[in-house]
C-alpha cells in the first residue's frame, strides 16, 4: 500500500470516529431533553391541581359568605318589622294612656284597664328588646364570621393568582421544550439518511403568522384557520408541526386564500400524517 493510501485510510478512520462521536452526543442530548420535558409536564399537572383545589375552596367560601349574609339580612328585616310594630303599639298605648288620664275622673275602671294593657305591652316591648339584643349579638357573630370568610377569600384569591402566574410560566417552558424537541427530532430525521435531502425554495409570509389545521382531505389538501386577513397570499409556504407529541411534519404551499382561511398542499411527502389540530407557522422559532 502506498503512503497516499495509508493517509487516506487514516483520514477515513478519523472521520468514522468523528461521526460515531456525533451520533452518541445526539442521542444523549435527545434523552436529556425528553426527561426534562417529562419533569416539567408533571410539575405543570401538580400546579394545575393545586390551583383547582384553591379555586374550589374560594368558591365554597364565597357561597358560605353569601348564604350567611342573606340569612343575617332576613333576620334583621324581621326584627326591624317587629320593632316597628311594637313601637306603633307603644305609641297607640301612650295615646290611650293620655286619654285615660284626661278621663280619669270619669272612669277609673277604664284607666285601670288601660294601665294593665300598658304594663302588658311594656313587658312585651322589654321581651322584644331582649330578643333584639340577642339578635344583635348573633349579627355581631355573623359579621365576625363574614370578616373571617372575607380574609380567607382574599388569601385564596392571592394564592390563585400566584398559581396562575406559575402555571403560565410552566406553560411557556413546556412550549419552549416542545419546540426544542421538534428541532432535535427534525434534525435527527434528516441526519439518519445517507442521501442528501432535496432542497426546495420556500416562500414564507413576510411576518410571523401562526394558525391551526382545521380540515384535511384524502387527496392531500388541508385547510388552515388563517387567511388574507392575517397577511397570507396564494403561493405562500407554511411549516406544519405538532406539539403533543412534538413532531415536525413538513411544509405546505397555499393554493387558495380567503379572508379567514386558506387551502394548501404539502410541497413533499409529509414526515407524518397531517391531522386536524396540528399547528402551522411562517417559521418555527427555536
Amino acid at each position: 500500500m502506498t503512503v497516499l493510501g495509508k493517509i487516506l485510510v487514516f483520514i477515513i478512520l478519523v472521520l468514522a470516529l468523528l461521526q460515531a462521536a456525533l451520533h452518541i452526543m445526539f442521542h444523549i442530548g435527545q434523552a436529556n431533553w425528553v426527561a426534562e420535558y417529562g419533569k416539567l409536564k408533571q410539575s405543570y399537572m401538580v400546579a394545575q391541581a393545586e390551583r383547582d383545589a384553591f379555586e374550589t375552596e374560594r368558591k365554597e367560601a364565597l357561597a358560605d359568605r353569601d348564604k350567611a349574609i342573606g340569612e343575617m339580612q332576613n333576620q334583621v328585616a324581621v326584627l326591624q318589622k317587629q320593632l316597628k310594630d311594637e313601637q306603633d303599639k307603644s305609641n297607640t298605648l301612650t295615646t290611650q294612656v293620655g286619654g285615660a288620664r284626661d278621663n280619669q275622673t270619669k272612669s277609673d275602671a277604664t284607666l285601670a284597664g288601660a294601665t294593665t294593657d300598658i304594663q302588658r305591652h311594656t313587658e312585651e316591648v322589654k321581651r322584644l328588646d331582649d330578643a333584639i339584643k340577642d339578635k344583635d349579638k348573633r349579627i355581631g357573630d355573623l359579621v365576625k364570621n363574614n370578616n373571617e370568610l372575607r380574609e380567607r377569600t382574599v388569601q385564596a384569591e392571592i394564592t390563585s393568582r400566584a398559581l396562575g402566574g406559575r402555571n403560565q410560566e410552566l406553560e411557556t417552558k413546556l412550549e419552549d421544550m416542545s419546540k426544542e424537541l421538534i428541532k432535535v427530532k427534525s434534525i435527527g430525521g434528516g441526519g439518519s439518511s445517507g442521501s442528501s435531502p432535496t432542497v426546495t425554495a420556500k416562500n414564507p409570509p413576510p411576518s410571523q403568522i401562526e394558525g391551526l389545521i382545521t380540515k384535511t382531505d384524502p387527496s392531500g389538501l388541508v385547510t388552515v384557520s388563517i387567511g388574507s386577513d392575517a397577511g397570507l397570499l396564494k403561493g405562500h409556504d407554511l411549516e406544519v408541526f405538532r406539539m403533543n407529541p412534538p413532531k415536525y411534519l413538513g411544509t405546505i404551499r397555499l393554493m387558495d386564500v380567503r379572508s379567514n382561511e386558506a387551502v394548501g398542499r404539502p410541497l413533499a411527502k409529509p414526515l407524518g400524517p397531517i391531522q386536524q389540530g396540528d399547528r402551522v407557522a411562517s417559521q418555527i422559532s427555536w
